[in-house]
């Protein structure tokens, strides 16, 4: 049975994984980068005091989702996903992501039908899950980012809405819970995996990473499925507008950006195996599928929490780069056995 294990890239809880996080960057077997616009924060006119996300055109930042083999097995390990912010200042920008699995504990966790065409997706979910349903869910985490802005906090426990949008109930079921759970993390951008946090974090034999690299957490699985199928990965970004007294517009939609993206590690590093085609892997005989409409899981359940950009240029809250602050009930109490199972 396929094992699956969940990472922050640094849950105090568990241990100080910063050093394993950038190791397994540094030494990866897969990885695949997707673009997405830079964002730097401007001023609302007629609300001085309100900061709001502008689109930055002279920079360009990267969201990268990649992959580690971890463990005896060989064929088990770690997706990191990354957000790459160039040269932008990043002061006073909040992150948080969400992440729901396409395969876990041996078997998928969406219809047949659902896996298949999931393969030609290029990224923006809308082959995988269809225009309406992308929509929707632009919809959904647009509000999310706005109520994060207003919190200057990611969403946690009673707060966090792990609702799926109506429009993707063909996908889910009635239930309207993602069939493989969902899990988040907090990113804190301005935090970086210099020469000194990895010294503080006693990492002895590692190498630094690019300061315009910040980790969202990690998650487990197994290395044919996690290079061949995307997972659905829901990104947002909002500013920070915590100061006390603020008064805010009706509509503050555009104060806030998202990105939906169907993100798969498809690009093997040099001396890395290569995994069967993805057709060979889902018609495999024993393979399962989640019913298309039919839920398998409840979801996730609120965990600790992790804030966003401050003015202290540091995230509030957060050690390191990013914490996750819930897990999805695909795990349980099953994370700690997992992870002494590597």
């Amino acid at each position: 049975m396929t094992l699956i294990v969940l990472l922050s890239s640094v849950s105090p809880s568990l241990q100080d994984n910063t050093c394993s996080t950038v190791r397994e960057f540094n030494d990866y077997n897969a990885t695949r980068s997707y673009p997405m616009p830079a964002l730097s924060v401007g001023r609302v006119p007629e609300f001085e005091q309100l900061r709001k996300l502008d689109a930055d055109d002279s920079e360009q930042w990267y969201l990268t989702s990649r992959f580690t083999k971890i463990g005896s097995s060989g064929n088990e390990g770690l997706t990191h996903v990354w957000v790459n912010t160039g040269d932008s200042n990043t002061t006073n920008i909040g992150s948080c992501v969400d992440i729901t699995w396409t395969h876990s504990l041996g078997k998928f966790t969406f219809s047949k039908e659902v896996i298949e065409r999931s393969v030609d997706d290029n990224g923006d979910c809308k082959t995988m899950l269809g225009e309406e349903c992308v929509n929707a869910l632009n919809e959904h985490y647009t509000r999310i980012a706005a109520s994060a802005m207003y919190d200057g906090e990611c969403p946690r426990g009673s707060d966090w809405n792990t609702t799926v949008p109506a429009a993707c109930a063909s996908l889910v079921g009635d239930n309207l819970k993602w069939n493989g759970g969902l899990f988040g993390s907090g990113s804190n951008l301005s935090s970086v995996y210099d020469n000194r946090t990895l010294a503080n974090s006693s990492c002895d034999d590692v190498e630094p990473l690019n300061s315009t690299m910040h980790g969202a957490g990690g998650y487990g699985g197994s290395y044919n499925e996690s290079i061949r199928f995307p997972a659905p990965v829901f990104w947002y970004f909002w500013p920070n507008n915590t100061s006390p007294g603020n008064s805010f517009p009706s509509s503050v939609n555009d104060f806030v950006h998202v990105e939906i993206k169907c993100m798969r590690p498809d690009e093997i590093n040099e001396g890395s195996e290569v995994p069967p085609d993805a057709e060979a892997l889902y018609n495999a005989d024993g393979v399962e599928f989640a019913s298309s409409g039919n839920d398998s899981s409840d979801g996730g359940n609120g965990g600790n929490g992790g804030n966003g950009g401050d003015d202290d240029n540091a995230a509030s809250g957060i050690a390191g780069d990013a914490r996750v602050y819930a897990v999805g009930s695909v795990f349980g109490t099953a994370l700690f056995a997992a992870l002494m199972m590597i």
